[in-house]
């Protein structure tokens, strides 16, 4: 949950540029959490940014940092959800609606550039509903936040999720990949590569390690980090099996009513985001569709003998729709 050193790189202006200009209304705000979430042996109050479709009533973009989100950062926020917006196609809205001068006069000249309206309005009606309804997880500890608790996460993103986990647990591909780290790349999502490390060679944990970063596997993989430096560089999606026991209680109740596929009793996946520090928190919509795919390519990457070759690319289905993903081996 904190704001990471290595932010993604920025969005490509030009590539907005191209995006469809649809008529939507967006609505755009930064605001404090009201209840502190534990992190490490401290109380945080995180900042919550959210982006909604004022006119399709549907959460497009979030985003959760430790700090207040700077002008560059909200920026970001907003083109990537034009380009990657968590409900609907890629486009740009005609206006944004935002509630403080500050990001108003901040926002303007960028975004009015791309033929985007920035307008001030007294009151952001989606804004407040979708922050006093994730304040009421929060309220509750972050160990209480749910998959399904995620802004713009639905019970068919997790199904396909879930159901992904249990082909990847099924083909164990842990069996044929080793500690061997690979590379993920998907174009349809900004911030990567990802470097995938597969858990399960040992017969103790098994499951699935997204990195941000190949320097830091191969850190810990040499041994030679302290958990204080361990901390400070961890960053990644991780997805483990275990039995019911260790997933919340929401969750395992999600799953039972929305039919949510399961290999085996112990192949229940708990799914969360690790942060620098050891924070953690359930994934956001993009991060589980990210997941999902990694998920479904893996076993197929090192069951074929092109494994022993890079780069495989292959068109991938997941519940929020096809990726195109690109599997190697790292530093090949």
């Amino acid at each position: 949950m904190a704001r990471k050193k290595n932010q993604p790189p920025a969005v490509d202006r030009k590539q907005v540029a191209a995006l469809p200009r649809r008529s939507d209304v967006w609505q755009f705000d930064a605001r404090p959490a009201r209840s502190p979430v534990p992190v490490d042996d401290q109380l945080v109050v995180p900042w919550l940014s959210f982006v909604t479709s004022f006119t399709d009533e549907a959460i497009v973009g979030f985003d959760m940092s430790h700090e207040e989100p700077t002008l560059a950062e909200a920026e970001q926020l907003l083109l990537r959800t034009m380009c990657q917006p968590q409900a609907g196609e890629p486009h740009r809205p005609t206006a944004i609606q935002v509630q403080r001068e500050h990001w108003a006069t901040g926002l303007r000249a960028k975004l009015e550039s791309l033929n985007v309206e920035i307008q001030v309005s007294e009151s952001l009606e989606d804004i407040d509903q979708v922050y006093e309804d994730f304040n009421a997880d929060l309220a509750a500890g972050q160990e209480a936040t749910g998959l399904l608790d995620m802004p713009g996460v639905n019970p068919e993103a997790v199904g396909g999720l879930f159901d992904a986990a249990a082909y990847f647990f099924e083909q164990a591909p842990w069996k044929k990949a080793g500690e061997r780290p690979i590379q993920i790349a998907c174009s349809q999502f900004e911030s990567g590569p990802w470097y995938a490390v597969l858990m399960g060679q040992g017969g103790m944990t098994r499951g699935l390690v997204l990195y941000d970063r190949l320097e830091t596997v191969l850190r810990i993989q040499e041994g030679d980090l302290s958990e204080e430096e361990n901390a400070r560089l961890t960053s990644g999606l991780t997805m483990v099996f275990g039995g019911k026991d260790d997933l919340l209680l929401k969750d395992v109740e999600a799953a039972a009513l929305h039919g949510w596929k399961v290999a085996a009793k112990d192949a229940f996946p708990t799914v969360y985001r690790i942060e620098p520090g050891l924070s953690m928190r359930p994934p956001l919509a993009w991060e589980v569709q990210l997941l999902e795919g990694c998920l479904r390519v893996i076993p197929e990457f090192v069951r074929k003998k092109t494994r022993r070759l890079a780069p495989l690319e292959l068109a991938v289905p997941t519940a929020g729709g096809e990726l195109q993903i690109v599997v190697s081996w790292a530093g090949e």
